[in-house]
């Protein structure tokens, strides 16, 4: 009797620490999976994929991210309409807008204040082709224009620029501007400088230069 017991509680305690372990486990296993999910629906450029993710949140994001991919390498604004969130999209409008150096596509994001994501992309755009015509489109014209001529001083005058996010967005509006992904490397911001990256590569590429040559 006492054998049996012992044996009960024993399994009592083993099918708690499995129970526990599960608990604790399986939210960790789901999220693993659902990252390999997520990099198989933006390498596919298959956006169907992004239907297995278990967690709301993350299958949105998987959908941004995948749309956004395939805007950029086709370089066609009309996919970013397929984003939920706004955020996202109007991100999405500004990379194919910079890529395509097309002003129209600026049109489609919303506001026009100076920490707009469409005042960003008509800034860029005019950098990008050194337009201070398309400064006239934004409220910061004299900025626009000062930018510009930053842009020509090179990467010398973007060290010399006080904070992190100055130093950023200098050294992205100058690769943008000068079409040289190297610039990006000065960047601290790993995201903000893989995102630098991204848009001149493709661009290059849609340019006619292999990634080998780049």
């Amino acid at each position: 009797m006492k054998k049996t017991k012992k044996f009960i509680i024993f399994g009592i305690i083993i099918l708690s620490i499995i129970i526990i372990a599960i608990y604790y486990i399986k939210p960790i296993l789901l999220k693993k999976l659902d990252y390999q999910y997520m990099n198989s629906a933006i390498n596919r450029k298959d956006p169907s994929l992004c239907e297995k993710i278990k967690l709301q949140w993350e299958k949105d994001s998987c959908y941004s991210e995948t749309y956004i991919d395939i805007a950029i390498s086709t370089q066609d604004s009309s996919v970013c309409d397929k984003i939920l969130y706004q955020y996202s999209k109007d991100s999405c409008y500004l990379d194919v807008a910079v890529l395509k150096q097309d002003i129209l596509i600026c049109d489609k994001i919303p506001g026009n204040d100076i920490n707009s994501r469409r005042y960003s992309c008509y800034k860029y755009i005019a950098l990008a082709k050194q337009d201070s015509s398309i400064c006239d489109k934004i409220q910061d014209q004299i900025g626009c224009i000062k930018e510009i001529e930053e842009v020509q001083k090179g990467v010398s005058f973007c060290r010399e620029k006080v904070g992190t996010w100055d130093n950023t967005f200098c050294y992205v509006r100058l690769a943008i501007a000068k079409n040289d992904s190297s610039i990006c490397d000065y960047i601290g911001p790993p995201s903000a400088a893989a995102s630098c990256a991204r848009i001149i590569m493709t661009k290059r590429i849609h340019e006619g230069v292999t990634i080998s040559e780049y």
